[in-house]
């Protein structure tokens, strides 16, 4: 046999080597997805089955104190039957506004690939210098002096992945304000910001952890927000971390969540510092 033809052999050879490595590799990372998908999608399965399984039980319960105080002819229990009917008014606009939706996001790790879209709204302000408008979609800074103002999200966050999404209308000065996560334990405060509980960001490039700014932590240089940019915070209780995503720049920056200082449940945090600084939910 020719040198040339031990060489063709020992190439061919090698070639269908390397080709049936890729396709094992490949048929596993199948496998290992297909198992990663099944057990996210059983996860939210049961998630969706719980969440049906309560509003079902609260409207039982209130039809059962209903039939109980029909048998009941007096202005008291007429008064009840009247709460009662407000429960039911709204439990019913409850689940209509509140059932979330599911769908595939782009994450690093495909173990993150179903996220629940948070129906989020803006609920709590520690002072009067915040305004809650739009039926909880808008928050925005009305004093015109230079006040710190914490305001938080309705929702708690304890299990699974969530995002919300969001715009910064207007801001003054992308260093003053801050947006991230708190723990429901820690009170309203002007200075929230500083709390060891809150995890979170600046619109600028600084990062808030443990009571200190971190300036260009994890290359969160590269992440500057502007004015009008939409932003996505992901907010992953299965793995104790937060993200967030500037759609505009599609730059993306990571905190890992101290649970000890941060414990569970969370809520979305803002703080405020410039006259009619605004963000608005999406």
């Amino acid at each position: 046999m020719y040198e040339h033809d031990m060489l063709l052999q020992q190439i061919r050879k090698s070639e269908l080597d390397q080709e049936l490595l890729f396709i094992t590799q490949i048929n596993q990372w199948e496998q290992d997805s297909i198992r990663i998908i099944q057990q996210a999608t059983d996860k939210v399965r049961k998630y969706i089955q719980q969440k049906f399984d309560n509003n079902r039980n609260q409207i039982n319960k209130i039809e059962n104190e209903l039939r109980l105080k029909r048998g009941i002819d007096d202005d008291h229990s007429e008064i009840n039957i009247q709460q009662l009917i407000e429960q039911l008014k709204q439990l019913s606009s409850n689940i209509e506004i509140n059932t979330p939706s599911i769908n595939v996001i782009n994450v690093r790790s495909i173990s993150n690939i179903v996220a629940i879209n948070s129906n989020e709204k803006f609920d709590q302000v520690h002072c009067n210098d915040i305004r809650i408008e739009e039926n909880g979609l808008v928050a925005a800074h009305s004093n015109d002096k230079l006040e710190y103002c914490e305001v938080r999200g309705k929702n708690l966050y304890s299990t699974d992945i969530h995002r919300i999404k969001f715009t910064i209308e207007k801001m003054s000065n992308s260093n003053w304000i801050f947006i991230g996560i708190i723990s429901q334990s820690t009170p309203l405060q002007s200075l929230s910001h500083s709390s060891p509980s809150f995890h979170g960001w600046t619109a600028g490039n600084r990062i808030c952890l443990n009571s200190f700014d971190n300036e260009n932590y994890g290359g969160y240089h590269d992440c500057k927000i502007n004015n009008n940019d939409l932003i996505e915070l992901l907010i992953n209780c299965s793995n104790k971390k937060i993200q967030l995503l500037n759609k505009n720049t599609n730059r993306t920056n990571e905190i890992q969540v101290d649970i000890q200082k941060c414990p569970f449940p969370w809520q979305l945090h803002l703080n405020l510092v410039h006259y009619d600084d605004r963000v608005r939910l999406l």
